[in-house]
């Protein structure tokens, strides 16, 4: 098994752990208990059955995850009982971006955003340097506003696309996956809805 591989299959697993995770919370077990099963867990989804192991079916099932979900998905783990840091930013422009790409990578446009995540292609070499000028503006604007998730996110995911840590040479694999793209949306949508009707329960006072 190779890096990239072991990657893959361990970015499957801790998406397992955090839904295992969501139902022990529900129990509220001790924290040392929980970091327990979710590392006997963790391991057990890489136990071979019948010649694959349980990460290599649902793998077959989600693909890679990106490593944008990989750090978020380690954030969530590590601190579910604690303080989080504001991880709102980062789930708006991973919304914002599902909403704009996948319709177009999909065929809905002559335009192919997916092909500007490649950077050896001589005879569209405009594009991608525009993607790698909106990618530098967030990192520029996550710095300005202290916005460490975001900036955590994209300098991992740039910095592990310059290392070929997964198996896929396109950018967009390290930044975006369907997975965070509907968590983020749904996420969103949520707190929407929440703070709307938290609007209609103030009633205005009056005179």
């Amino acid at each position: 098994m190779n890096f990239s591989t072991l990657i893959g299959l361990s970015g499957i697993s801790l998406l397992l752990c955090v839904l295992l995770l969501r139902f022990l919370i529900l129990f509220n077990l001790k924290k040392a208990i929980v970091y327990i099963l979710l590392l006997l867990f963790f391991l057990l989804t890489f136990v071979s059955i019948d010649g694959n192991s349980i990460n290599q079916y649902f793998r077959g099932i989600f693909n890679d995850l990106s490593i944008s979900s990989l750090i978020l998905m380690i954030y969530y783990l590590f601190t579910y009982q604690n303080t989080p840091i504001q991880t709102d930013s980062v789930l708006r422009i991973i919304a914002l971006s599902g909403l704009i790409f996948y319709p177009l990578a999909l065929g809905l446009s002559p335009i192919d955003p997916y092909a500007w995540g490649y950077f050896n292609n001589i005879h569209a070499y405009i594009a991608p340097l525009l993607f790698l000028l909106v990618l530098f503006s967030l990192l520029t604007y996550a710095f300005y506003k202290k916005d460490l998730m975001t900036l955590i996110c994209l300098l991992g995911a740039s910095l592990a696309f310059q290392l070929n840590i997964l198996e896929s040479r396109n950018l967009w694999d390290y930044l975006l996956d369907p997975i965070i793209f509907i968590f983020a949306l749904f996420s969103i949508l949520i707190s929407m809805f929440r703070q709307r009707k938290s609007e209609k329960t103030v009633k205005p006072s009056t005179l």
